[in-house]
């Protein structure tokens, strides 16, 4: 069952956002093994994500290289605690 994760970073900019994207080694078309889908928010006032993972264990070895990655970046905590939802369905669209 695959797992929806959100999180909002408060006050983090696109700059904070591609430094972290690129510690970790993350692109568009290089997403971590196990990420279905990823998108990335940037507003005035935060960033906010909403990942789609095949499985926790994969979402779980990836967050300790993201974690990792946002410290060297330099964001703040989290407004909340992050959000993981399963899923019931899904699709995936290829351009």
């Amino acid at each position: 069952m695959a797992l929806l994760t959100e999180i909002e970073f408060p006050g983090v900019s696109a700059l904070q956002y591609e430094q972290a994207s690129e510690t970790a080694g993350v692109r568009a078309d290089h997403l971590p093994v196990g990420m279905l889908c990823h998108v990335a928010i940037v507003s005035d006032s935060s960033l906010r994500l909403v990942n789609l993972w095949e499985a926790r264990e994969k979402m779980e070895t990836f967050g300790q290289i993201m974690k990792s990655a946002t410290g060297e970046a330099h964001f703040p905590r989290p407004s909340a605690p992050g959000r993981i939802t399963e899923t019931y369905n899904y699709g995936v669209a290829l351009l």
